[in-house]
Protein backbone atom coordinates (compact mmCIF):
# COMPACT_ATOMS: atom_id res chain seq x y z
CA UNK A 1 0.00 0.00 0.00
CA UNK A 2 1.36 3.43 -0.85
CA UNK A 3 1.64 5.83 2.09
CA UNK A 4 1.84 9.52 1.16
CA UNK A 5 3.57 11.83 3.65
CA UNK A 6 4.35 15.45 2.91
CA UNK A 7 4.31 15.03 -0.88
CA UNK A 8 6.42 11.88 -0.74
CA UNK A 9 5.04 8.48 -1.67
CA UNK A 10 6.41 5.55 0.35
CA UNK A 11 5.72 2.11 -1.13
CA UNK A 12 5.65 -0.95 1.12
CA UNK A 13 5.71 -4.68 0.39
CA UNK A 14 5.09 -6.93 3.40
CA UNK A 15 5.87 -3.99 5.64
CA UNK A 16 9.21 -3.24 3.96
CA UNK A 17 9.72 0.14 2.30
CA UNK A 18 10.54 -0.37 -1.39
CA UNK A 19 10.38 3.08 -2.94
CA UNK A 20 10.60 6.81 -2.34
CA UNK A 21 8.84 9.06 -4.80
CA UNK A 22 8.02 12.74 -4.76
CA UNK A 23 4.35 12.85 -5.72
CA UNK A 24 4.53 16.62 -6.29
CA UNK A 25 6.81 16.16 -9.33
CA UNK A 26 5.25 16.91 -12.69
CA UNK A 27 5.20 14.82 -15.84
CA UNK A 28 7.02 16.15 -18.87
CA UNK A 29 5.62 15.08 -22.25
CA UNK A 30 7.36 15.39 -25.59
CA UNK A 31 6.13 14.57 -29.06
CA UNK A 32 7.67 15.61 -32.37
CA UNK A 33 7.54 14.73 -36.05
CA UNK A 34 10.58 15.51 -38.22
CA UNK A 35 10.97 15.27 -42.01
CA UNK A 36 14.11 15.42 -44.13
CA UNK A 37 14.48 17.11 -46.54
CA UNK A 38 11.99 19.60 -45.12
CA UNK A 39 11.27 21.00 -48.59
CA UNK A 40 10.92 17.65 -50.40
CA UNK A 41 8.22 17.55 -53.05
CA UNK A 42 5.56 14.93 -53.79
CA UNK A 43 7.86 12.93 -56.06
CA UNK A 44 10.94 13.18 -53.84
CA UNK A 45 12.09 10.57 -51.34
CA UNK A 46 11.95 11.75 -47.75
CA UNK A 47 12.60 10.41 -44.25
CA UNK A 48 10.06 10.85 -41.44
CA UNK A 49 10.95 10.54 -37.76
CA UNK A 50 8.45 10.38 -34.92
CA UNK A 51 9.36 10.51 -31.23
CA UNK A 52 7.13 10.46 -28.16
CA UNK A 53 8.19 10.61 -24.54
CA UNK A 54 6.63 11.09 -21.11
CA UNK A 55 8.73 11.15 -17.96
CA UNK A 56 9.13 12.85 -14.60
CA UNK A 57 10.23 16.45 -15.00
CA UNK A 58 12.07 16.65 -11.68
CA UNK A 59 15.63 15.42 -12.28
CA UNK A 60 16.46 15.50 -8.57
CA UNK A 61 13.60 13.09 -7.92
CA UNK A 62 14.92 10.80 -10.63
CA UNK A 63 18.41 10.90 -9.14
CA UNK A 64 17.03 9.98 -5.72
CA UNK A 65 15.08 7.12 -7.30
CA UNK A 66 18.26 5.55 -8.67
CA UNK A 67 20.27 6.28 -5.51
CA UNK A 68 17.81 4.12 -3.58
CA UNK A 69 18.82 1.09 -5.60
CA UNK A 70 16.17 0.98 -8.29
CA UNK A 71 17.24 -0.68 -11.52
CA UNK A 72 17.52 1.62 -14.53
CA UNK A 73 15.81 -0.95 -16.78
CA UNK A 74 12.77 -0.80 -14.50
CA UNK A 75 12.70 2.94 -14.98
CA UNK A 76 13.08 2.79 -18.74
CA UNK A 77 10.46 0.06 -19.15
CA UNK A 78 7.83 1.35 -16.75
CA UNK A 79 8.43 4.99 -15.81
CA UNK A 80 9.93 6.62 -18.90
CA UNK A 81 7.47 6.04 -21.71
CA UNK A 82 9.37 6.44 -24.98
CA UNK A 83 8.92 5.47 -28.62
CA UNK A 84 10.86 6.50 -31.72
CA UNK A 85 10.23 5.45 -35.32
CA UNK A 86 11.77 6.12 -38.72
CA UNK A 87 9.96 5.77 -42.04
CA UNK A 88 11.03 6.26 -45.64
CA UNK A 89 8.49 7.78 -48.00
CA UNK A 90 9.10 7.01 -51.67
CA UNK A 91 7.69 8.91 -54.68
CA UNK A 92 4.00 8.40 -55.32
CA UNK A 93 4.25 8.52 -59.10
CA UNK A 94 6.67 6.69 -61.39
CA UNK A 95 9.00 5.91 -58.51
CA UNK A 96 9.77 2.22 -58.95
CA UNK A 97 13.00 0.91 -57.44
CA UNK A 98 15.96 0.98 -59.86
CA UNK A 99 18.74 -1.61 -59.78
CA UNK A 100 22.14 0.17 -59.89
CA UNK A 101 24.66 -1.22 -62.36
CA UNK A 102 28.41 -1.03 -62.79
CA UNK A 103 31.37 -2.82 -64.30
CA UNK A 104 32.62 -5.94 -62.48
CA UNK A 105 34.99 -5.19 -59.59
CA UNK A 106 34.16 -1.48 -59.52
CA UNK A 107 32.51 0.67 -56.85
CA UNK A 108 29.97 3.50 -56.78
CA UNK A 109 29.20 6.03 -54.07
CA UNK A 110 26.14 8.01 -52.97
CA UNK A 111 26.53 10.80 -50.39
CA UNK A 112 23.97 12.83 -48.48
CA UNK A 113 22.57 13.44 -45.02
CA UNK A 114 21.36 11.34 -42.12
CA UNK A 115 18.71 12.29 -39.55
CA UNK A 116 18.09 10.20 -36.43
CA UNK A 117 16.70 10.08 -32.88
CA UNK A 118 18.88 9.16 -29.89
CA UNK A 119 17.31 6.11 -28.20
CA UNK A 120 20.15 5.13 -25.83
CA UNK A 121 19.17 3.93 -22.35
CA UNK A 122 22.29 4.70 -20.36
CA UNK A 123 22.13 6.48 -17.01
CA UNK A 124 25.04 6.73 -14.60
CA UNK A 125 23.35 7.44 -11.26
CA UNK A 126 26.74 8.09 -9.61
CA UNK A 127 27.70 11.03 -11.79
CA UNK A 128 24.17 11.95 -12.85
CA UNK A 129 25.31 12.01 -16.47
CA UNK A 130 24.87 9.91 -19.56
CA UNK A 131 22.81 9.41 -22.66
CA UNK A 132 19.66 9.24 -20.55
CA UNK A 133 19.17 12.99 -20.68
CA UNK A 134 19.75 13.04 -24.43
CA UNK A 135 17.26 10.30 -25.25
CA UNK A 136 14.90 11.79 -27.82
CA UNK A 137 17.46 14.27 -29.18
CA UNK A 138 17.65 14.78 -32.93
CA UNK A 139 20.91 13.69 -34.58
CA UNK A 140 22.28 14.89 -37.90
CA UNK A 141 25.31 13.95 -39.96
CA UNK A 142 26.71 12.64 -43.23
CA UNK A 143 25.49 9.49 -44.97
CA UNK A 144 27.57 7.55 -47.48
CA UNK A 145 26.31 4.51 -49.36
CA UNK A 146 28.94 2.44 -51.16
CA UNK A 147 28.25 -0.33 -53.66
CA UNK A 148 30.67 -2.97 -54.86
CA UNK A 149 29.83 -4.72 -58.12
CA UNK A 150 31.12 -8.30 -58.31
CA UNK A 151 30.44 -10.74 -61.11
CA UNK A 152 27.58 -12.29 -59.14
CA UNK A 153 26.08 -9.75 -56.72
CA UNK A 154 26.01 -6.07 -55.83
CA UNK A 155 26.95 -5.47 -52.19
CA UNK A 156 25.88 -2.37 -50.23
CA UNK A 157 27.54 -0.70 -47.26
CA UNK A 158 26.21 2.29 -45.31
CA UNK A 159 28.50 4.66 -43.39
CA UNK A 160 27.18 7.38 -41.04
CA UNK A 161 29.73 9.99 -39.96
CA UNK A 162 30.03 13.46 -38.38
CA UNK A 163 27.08 12.64 -36.13
CA UNK A 164 26.06 15.54 -33.90
CA UNK A 165 23.13 15.82 -31.49
CA UNK A 166 20.80 18.73 -30.79
CA UNK A 167 22.27 19.03 -27.27
CA UNK A 168 25.28 21.35 -27.56
CA UNK A 169 28.57 19.46 -27.66
CA UNK A 170 26.99 16.04 -28.23
CA UNK A 171 28.72 13.82 -30.79
CA UNK A 172 28.48 10.14 -31.67
CA UNK A 173 30.89 7.51 -33.00
CA UNK A 174 30.91 6.72 -36.71
CA UNK A 175 28.58 3.91 -37.71
CA UNK A 176 29.24 1.39 -40.46
CA UNK A 177 26.47 -1.01 -41.48
CA UNK A 178 26.60 -3.84 -43.97
CA UNK A 179 23.58 -3.53 -46.23
CA UNK A 180 23.84 -6.97 -47.81
CA UNK A 181 23.03 -7.69 -51.44
CA UNK A 182 21.12 -5.23 -53.62
CA UNK A 183 18.29 -6.97 -55.45
CA UNK A 184 15.59 -5.35 -57.60
CA UNK A 185 16.85 -1.93 -56.53
CA UNK A 186 16.64 -2.47 -52.77
CA UNK A 187 18.66 -3.90 -49.87
CA UNK A 188 18.19 -4.83 -46.22
CA UNK A 189 20.32 -6.47 -43.58
CA UNK A 190 20.50 -7.21 -39.85
CA UNK A 191 23.91 -7.43 -38.18
CA UNK A 192 24.79 -10.61 -36.34
CA UNK A 193 24.10 -10.49 -32.60
CA UNK A 194 27.69 -11.54 -31.90
CA UNK A 195 29.08 -8.63 -33.94
CA UNK A 196 31.81 -6.58 -32.25
CA UNK A 197 30.51 -3.35 -33.74
CA UNK A 198 26.73 -2.81 -33.75
CA UNK A 199 25.07 -6.16 -32.93
CA UNK A 200 21.47 -6.49 -34.09
CA UNK A 201 21.59 -3.28 -36.13
CA UNK A 202 19.09 -3.10 -39.00
CA UNK A 203 19.39 -1.14 -42.23
CA UNK A 204 17.38 -1.02 -45.44
CA UNK A 205 17.40 1.16 -48.53
CA UNK A 206 16.08 1.63 -52.04
CA UNK A 207 17.44 3.28 -55.19
CA UNK A 208 15.28 5.55 -57.32
CA UNK A 209 15.53 7.83 -60.34
CA UNK A 210 17.29 7.58 -63.69
CA UNK A 211 20.45 5.51 -63.31
CA UNK A 212 19.63 4.97 -59.62
CA UNK A 213 20.55 8.60 -59.01
CA UNK A 214 19.23 8.66 -55.43
CA UNK A 215 19.07 6.25 -52.51
CA UNK A 216 17.05 6.50 -49.33
CA UNK A 217 16.74 4.22 -46.34
CA UNK A 218 16.19 3.71 -42.63
CA UNK A 219 18.22 2.09 -39.85
CA UNK A 220 17.98 1.05 -36.21
CA UNK A 221 20.86 0.68 -33.73
CA UNK A 222 19.70 -1.27 -30.65
CA UNK A 223 20.80 0.14 -27.32
CA UNK A 224 24.15 -1.39 -26.37
CA UNK A 225 27.50 -0.54 -24.84
CA UNK A 226 30.10 0.06 -27.55
CA UNK A 227 33.43 -0.75 -25.96
CA UNK A 228 35.41 0.91 -28.77
CA UNK A 229 34.14 4.37 -27.80
CA UNK A 230 33.41 3.60 -24.15
CA UNK A 231 29.79 4.70 -24.29
CA UNK A 232 26.26 3.52 -24.86
CA UNK A 233 24.81 3.97 -28.35
CA UNK A 234 21.25 3.60 -29.64
CA UNK A 235 19.31 5.38 -32.37
CA UNK A 236 16.75 5.10 -35.15
CA UNK A 237 16.89 7.19 -38.29
CA UNK A 238 17.12 7.46 -42.03
CA UNK A 239 19.18 8.86 -44.84
CA UNK A 240 18.88 10.38 -48.32
CA UNK A 241 21.93 10.41 -50.64
CA UNK A 242 22.77 11.28 -54.25
CA UNK A 243 25.05 9.43 -56.67
CA UNK A 244 28.51 10.91 -57.07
Amino acid sequence: MPDRRGGVTLSFVNGVQTGVWDSTSSISTYGRWFTYPHNAGTNDMKVHLQVRRATLKDKITLHNFFERGHDKDYFYNHLDFFTAEAHLETPTGGGNAVQPTGAVNTQATWTGKVIAIDTARQFDHTSGRGNFWRRGDVIGGTATVNLFFSNLVTIAGVRLTNLKGSTVGTSYPDIELGGGNVSNGSFSNTSALNSDDFPGAKVSGTFRGTGAAKVGGTFEIPNHYRWQSGRWVGMVGGFIADKQ
